[in-house]
């Protein structure tokens, strides 16, 4: 993914994870080839929605809190990712793109980016 986010050039990014169990939303700033977190937030228990299109609404709070958190609006952003098993979906994608008014990144496969950052923040741990 961030070789792919590396062509798009400078600019803010937004990466929205939902898949089953949790919610992670995540502002990063790239500059040149380098990558900031600007601010994160989420749901950790997304099990208790008896429905997906709720599932779905209950994004929205923390997508605009990670907007707010970085400075940001979603009218700023460079480039949305989807990512986990819902980015597929056309909820999502329908969702995502009302919310910040562009669609989202779709060449990424979810699975290859959520077992890399898996990896990578594996890497992380073990090294400290």
């Amino acid at each position: 993914m961030a070789s792919g986010l590396l062509q798009h050039g400078d600019g803010t990014a937004l990466v929205y994870d939902l898949a089953e169990g949790r919610f992670d939303v995540t502002v990063v700033a790239i500059r040149g080839t380098s990558f900031e977190v600007l601010a994160a937030d989420g749901l950790l228990n997304t099990r208790d929605c008896p429905a997906f299109p709720e599932l779905l609404a209950r994004t929205e709070k923390p997508c605009h809190r990670a907007l707010a958190y970085a400075g940001h609006r979603s009218n700023a952003l460079d480039t949305v990712v989807l990512v986990g098993e819902t980015a597929r979906n056309p909820q999502t994608v329908a969702l995502v793109t009302e919310m910040f008014g562009q669609p989202p990144l779709a060449r990424f496969d979810p699975e290859e980016v959520v077992g890399f950052g898996a990896a990578v923040h594996a890497s992380i741990v073990e090294s400290r």
